[in-house]
């Protein structure tokens, strides 16, 4: 063997070996999964003030989580926005949406209006996360589930940051 060759190889190992992934720790993902359900158990909740361990995981955007006053408000990326009736009496309107959070350091949130005088019922949707938190510049998608509520007979149009979504006549 020659020289060259060996120089080639010992090369070449030597860079396979810098770009071999090494195993690191990855931040929290703070998304909301659609459900708590045995095969996507949610974690419990740590306290911003004294880490400890304790209380219910929220299970919904529209629940409040700790520490939410301190955090930096954020965007997401919508892909899709559906309007479903759930076969109940009364009839219970839901908003199924998929989409992207700018990081995994976000955390998805919704408020969702009354109606108003128009029938008209707008959901504000939008992320949280922690100013000092080091995170992956990545897109984190998510889909969710936002229960709207049951409503009078009539015919109501939904909007999801300002955008119209759907309507259902009741």
């Amino acid at each position: 063997m020659s020289l060259r060759y060996f120089v080639f190889v010992a090369v070449l190992l030597a860079l396979m070996t810098a770009c071999a992934s090494s195993p690191t720790s990855t931040p929290d993902v703070k998304s909301i999964p659609p459900t708590n359900t045995p095969e996507n158990p949610q974690p419990t909740p740590t306290s911003p003030e004294t880490g400890e361990q304790g209380g219910e995981a929220p299970v919904s955007p529209l629940d409040p989580i700790p520490g939410e006053e301190k955090m930096v408000r954020g965007g997401v990326f919508i892909d899709s926005a559906d309007v479903l009736l759930l076969e109940s009496f009364p009839v219970q309107v839901t908003l199924k949406i998929t989409g992207n959070l700018p990081t995994p350091c976000h955390t998805l949130r919704a408020k969702v209006s009354e109606p108003n005088e128009n029938r008209e019922i707008h959901v504000e949707l939008y992320s949280l996360t922690d100013p000092g938190a080091i995170c992956i510049q990545v897109l984190q998608p998510f889909e969710t589930t936002i229960p709207l509520g049951s409503y009078e007979s009539g015919e109501y149009t939904i909007y999801v940051n300002r955008e119209e979504v759907g309507k259902v006549d009741l």
